[in-house]
């Protein structure tokens, strides 16, 4: 294992990109216990919630595959059993969903115990360096750990929807989102973006952090809460050697049908960080025209294009974007979507000052948070009422 935080960072990104150019990475560690013979556990997902397991109480099953699971819970410190709990003397009062909402936290569970699993043990200890990415817009990871030697990794829960809801909402309407929402959208990612870019640590140094280069660039990865908030998750968590997908494909909170890459990611090139302006320039594209601008009968063929297309203005999609706006918006577009990525914006911060020049970016979030409102009414009622419910279990 590696001794030191920097080694660990440089590793991890090296077997990254290995794996996103298709070569080969570097052996794993060599253990007394192979993949097929790591122990397995029992999983909760059946049982009748909530389930005490440890220092959690889950609370409902999100998603469960062969070799992980996910739920909705919450940690419980130096409590009993809750079975043998004893009964409050005087009920709770009742709190907001808001104010409940904090209280909750998305558990990954294994369904393998690691034992001397060394790629396995190294992954989790990798996965401890983005407890140190602290932002507002990025969904916090907040404990990588192992109880009873199953592996458990914990994030901050966020009372809202993926972006790919709200697209697939405007795709069945066949209406795009309004232009000054995606401006909005992809304004807010920068400002993520900028974070993840300027990135460093005193012990370290910068971590050159590319979005797109570790494939979590994609509208699966955005959550937009119900207070018009944009959000990025699931950043470091799907970083597992080779084969070891604890958290799999098919697992809803980790499961990227689509990753958006620039020209020369697809062409073998380690992409550096216009490479993200790239992909936030596609991703405004498709919120602006509600269709994918690289779209192909095959994978291979999307890839060709993202490589050789060019993408039509998006105003051509979109007939409520107006001449005058239609103007400096589609070149911001174009600008960001070049092929050479000299040709793009500089740096991810004047991306974001250009649609700040385009869109009065409060104005936009107050109209995003009405959209949510009105899109999800009922997934949010019900949603809820079983957070007010569970504040009370």
């Amino acid at each position: 294992m590696p001794t030191t935080l920097a080694t660990m960072i440089s590793n991890m990104f090296d077997r990254l990109i290995r794996r996103l150019r298709g070569e080969p990475g570097n052996p794993e560690p060599k253990t007394s216990q192979s993949r097929e013979q790591l122990e397995p556990v029992e999983a909760l997902a059946g049982a009748e919630m909530p389930v005490r397991w440890g220092p959690y109480l889950l609370l409902k099953s999100v998603a469960t595959t062969r070799i992980g699971e996910c739920f909705i819970g919450r940690r419980v410190q130096n409590t009993p059993d809750i079975a043998q709990s004893p009964p409050s003397s005087s009920p709770s009062p009742p709190s907001s969903p808001v104010s409940a909402a904090e209280e909750l936290l998305i558990i990954h569970r294994g369904l393998v115990r690691i034992g001397d699993n060394a790629p396995l043990t190294l992954a989790l200890s990798e996965m401890e360096l983005f407890k140190r990415l602290t932002h507002p817009g990025i969904c916090a990871l907040v404990e990588v750990d192992r109880y009873e030697d199953v592996p458990v990794i914990v994030s901050e829960y966020v009372r809202g929807k993926w972006l790919t809801r709200l697209l697939q909402h405007c795709r069945r309407q066949q209406r795009p989102l309004p232009w000054t929402v995606a401006t909005f959208v992809v304004h807010e990612l920068c400002t993520i973006l900028e974070y993840l870019h300027a990135k460093q640590d005193d012990d370290v140094g910068p971590w050159k952090l590319v979005l797109s280069r570790k494939g979590g660039f994609s509208p699966d990865n955005i959550l937009i809460d119900y207070s018009g908030q944009v959000h990025l998750a699931n950043i470091g968590l799907r970083d597992y050697p080779a084969g070891l997908d604890l958290l799999p494909e098919g697992t809803a909170l980790f499961e990227h049908r689509r990753r958006l890459y620039a020209p020369e990611t697809v062409m073998g090139k380690v992409p550096e960080q216009s490479a993200d302006i790239f992909c936030a320039g596609w991703l405004l594209w498709e919120l602006l025209t509600g269709q994918n601008p690289f779209r192909g009968q095959t994978e291979f063929e999307m890839l060709t294009n993202i490589k050789d297309m060019a993408v039509p203005p998006a105003s051509t999609h979109n007939r409520e974007i107006s001449p005058e706006i239609a103007i400096a918006l589609d070149a911001v577009v174009a600008k960001a979507l070049s092929k050479a990525p000299g040709d793009r914006h500089e740096h991810v911060s004047d991306l974001k000052r250009d649609l700040a020049d385009i869109t009065a970016m409060d104005d936009a979030k107050d109209e995003l948070m009405g959209l949510m409102g009105q899109i999800f009414a009922e997934d949010r009622a019900r949603t809820d009422d079983q957070i007010q419910r569970w504040s009370r279990d």
